[in-house]
């Protein structure tokens, strides 16, 4: 018989074995474990085939094991018990003392909106953890997937199949443009709009494409001035133009802070898009992993 012919065994054949070693009886062995004695039997002349060994032999009323048997009870009985107890234990996770690094992916926009709270909930609740931040693109989800990255937080638009979604938060287009720009304290006309000189970002991560399917379907054409990868410069180039962008309203708060900027409504139907955290099975039941994801969600929808 080949390797591969042999019998599989399950962790209940092992706890028969296990108690029929104790108690040298079939009917007591069904009785201890709740079962019948057939089913004992069949377990038993499994485990003979696997372990090629008799293993238990009558002797008058009793079973008595072989010495293939005495060799195994001893390191079956720790295996089980190991078994055991990985299922009793829950590893616990103290955030204070932990020290692990997470391979966050983000978006630019999320460099801006969502790090900072997170690296500053961090510094305070789990200051040994680290945080290996990786842009947010198309290849994303294959990282994920292949172990590469942890966490991704952003607009996914096309998540992998069988990975994990949360939505954080729910966001929405608006005008971003100078305080003093002469479409600034009013509604903006939809064709003052499409003829304003536009600033988008075509990058990692953004919303581009939601945008690009806004204009469609109002039936306009932008002018398009400046074409950037990234948010960064954007707040410089308006303050100092008749520029307009167009960007989610998280980052717009976060850009009106130090900026002489202000917003306005876009004038055409724009769609509100999900903000989420995504991640891969495999990380569905780690302590810190979860808690890392529980944290990030508190955060955002405080």
């Amino acid at each position: 018989m080949t390797e591969s012919q042999r019998t599989a065994v399950d962790l209940q054949h092992l706890k028969i074995f296990l108690e029929l070693f104790r108690q040298r009886s079939v009917s007591r062995t069904a009785e201890t474990l709740d079962t019948t004695q057939p089913r004992i039997s069949i377990a038993l002349g499994k485990l003979r085939q696997h372990y090629r060994d008799p293993l238990f032999v009558r002797s008058g009323q009793t079973m008595q094991p072989t010495v293939r048997a005495i060799e195994l009870s001893r390191p079956l009985l720790e295996a089980v018990r190991l078994i055991d107890q990985s299922g009793e234990t829950v590893p616990e996770f103290s955030p204070q003392d932990a020290s692990r690094k997470f391979r966050v992916a983000l978006a630019d926009a999320g460099t801006l909106v969502t790090l900072p709270g997170i690296v500053e909930y961090l510094r305070r609740q789990a200051p040994h953890l680290t945080l290996d931040i990786r842009p947010l693109d198309l290849e994303t989800p294959e990282r994920i997937e292949h172990g590469d990255i942890d966490l991704a937080i952003g607009y996914m638009g096309q998540s992998k199949r069988g990975l994990y979604r949360q939505v954080l938060f729910k966001d929405k287009f608006v005008c971003l443009l100078r305080t003093d720009h002469p479409l600034a304290g009013a509604a903006i006309a939809t064709s003052a709009y499409a003829a304003s000189q536009h600033i988008l970002v075509d990058g990692n991560g953004s919303s581009l494409a939601l945008l690009r399917r806004a204009f469609r379907d109002a039936r306009i054409a932008v002018e398009t001035a400046v074409v950037t990868p990234s948010y960064f410069g954007i707040p410089e180039m308006l303050a100092a133009t008749d520029l307009i962008a167009t960007v989610p309203e998280r980052l717009a708060a976060v850009l009106l802070r130090n900026h002489p900027l202000t917003t306005a409504p876009v004038p055409i139907c724009t769609p509100t898009f999900s903000i989420s955290q995504h991640w891969h099975p495999r990380s569905q039941h780690d302590v810190a992993h979860a808690w890392l994801r529980k944290s990030i969600l508190e955060m955002n929808r405080s």
